[in-house]
C-alpha cells in the first residue's frame, strides 16, 4: 500500500467515526437546546422530556412591576372635585354625587385603582352611567322640587284665603252656595290670590264637596283648640238639647260652659261643642250618648 493511499483510508474512516459518534451535552448546551424546543425546534435524537433541568420544569422568574395595591390616594385629587370621597379603611374611591343619583359605575361600588387620570375619566364621562349623566340628573330633580315648592307655595295663600271665607260663611250661619261669590268679591278687591283655585276649566276648590272639606279640617282645628281651653280652664258644664232638622233626622246639639279669664276678670264663656245623630229622642238613648 502507498504512503497516500494509506493517509486516505484513515481519514475516510475518521471522519465516518465523527459522523455516527454523539457528542455529550454540557448543561449549558442542554438548556440552550431545552429552550429551542420549547419554540417548536426539533433536536433529533435528543429526549427533553424527562429531563428535570429543562425549562418547562423550572419556574423562570418574571420581572415585577408596581400593582395598584402600592398606589396611595393623595388629597389633592379632592381640589375642585368635591364629591370625591376615600375610605381609609377600605381604599376605596367613591363618588357622592353618582351615589345620589343611583348610577352604576365603578365610583358607586368603590374604585380601588389609585390614579388621578381614573378620577379625570370618571369626571368627564357622558354615557348614561356617567358622573356627568348623574350630575343632570340631580340638577333636574333639583329644579323640580324648586317648581313644586313654588307651586304649593301659590296654592297653600289661594287654600288659607278660601279658609278664611269658609270660617266667614260658617260663622255667620251663610249657605255654602255663597262662598263661591264670596270669593270673586275678594278677587274683585284685588286678593288674586284666590285666582289659583281654580286648577283647570273643569276643576276648582269651589266646589260644594271642597267646601265640606275645608269646613271639616277646620272644625277639627276648632275642636282641638277648645278641648285646650276646657283643659285649662278646668272648671265646665255639658248643656245638651234635642233638636230635629229639616230632613226630619234626630239629633242631639251638644253645647259647653266653661270659666276663662279675661282681662284679668274670671267669665263664663259657651262654646258650641258638636252634633250628635240619635237613634232615637228618648231620655235612655240621650243619656246612653252622652256617656
Amino acid at each position: 500500500m502507498s504512503f497516500w493511499s494509506y493517509w486516505f483510508w484513515v481519514g475516510t474512516l475518521t471522519i465516518f467515526t465523527m459522523g455516527k459518534r454523539k457528542l455529550p451535552l454540557s448543561d449549558n448546551n442542554t438548556n440552550k437546546v431545552a429552550k429551542l424546543s420549547a419554540f417548536g425546534f426539533k433536536t433529533p435524537g435528543l429526549n427533553l422530556v424527562s429531563n428535570e433541568n429543562s425549562p418547562a420544569n423550572v419556574d423562570i422568574p418574571v420581572k415585577t412591576t408596581s400593582s395598584a395595591s402600592s398606589r396611595k390616594f393623595l388629597e389633592t385629587w379632592k381640589f375642585g372635585r368635591p364629591w370625591l370621597r376615600y375610605v381609609c379603611e377600605q381604599k376605596l374611591m367613591f363618588c357622592d354625587i353618582c351615589i345620589r343619583a343611583c348610577v352604576k359605575n365603578s365610583f358607586t361600588v368603590g374604585c380601588d385603582v389609585m390614579k388621578k387620570e381614573c378620577v379625570v375619566k370618571h369626571a368627564k364621562g357622558t354615557d348614561d352611567n356617567s358622573h356627568g349623566a348623574a350630575v343632570q340628573t340631580l340638577e333636574e330633580a333639583e329644579t323640580m322640587t324648586k317648581t313644586i315648592d313654588k307651586v304649593i307655595s301659590k296654592n297653600k295663600t289661594a287654600v288659607l284665603a278660601a279658609l278664611c271665607n269658609v270660617h266667614f260663611a260658617a260663622k255667620f250661619n251663610l249657605a255654602n252656595t255663597i262662598v263661591p261669590e264670596l270669593n270673586k268679591l275678594c278677587i274683585s278687591q284685588g286678593v288674586s290670590e284666590l285666582m289659583q283655585l281654580k286648577v283647570d276649566q273643569h276643576t276648582t276648590y269651589e266646589h260644594h264637596s271642597s267646601i265640606r272639606e275645608f269646613q271639616q279640617s277646620l272644625a277639627e282645628v276648632l275642636e282641638d283648640d277648645l278641648v285646650v281651653r276646657i283643659k285649662e280652664s278646668g272648671v265646665f258644664s255639658i248643656m245638651i238639647d234635642e233638636s230635629t232638622d229639616v230632613s226630619v233626622h234626630q239629633n242631639l246639639v251638644v253645647y259647653v260652659r266653661i270659666l276663662e279669664k279675661v282681662l284679668g276678670r274670671v267669665q263664663a264663656n259657651t262654646y258650641f261643642l258638636g252634633i250628635r245623630e240619635l237613634c232615637s229622642a228618648t231620655a235612655d238613648s240621650i243619656r246612653a250618648e252622652t256617656h
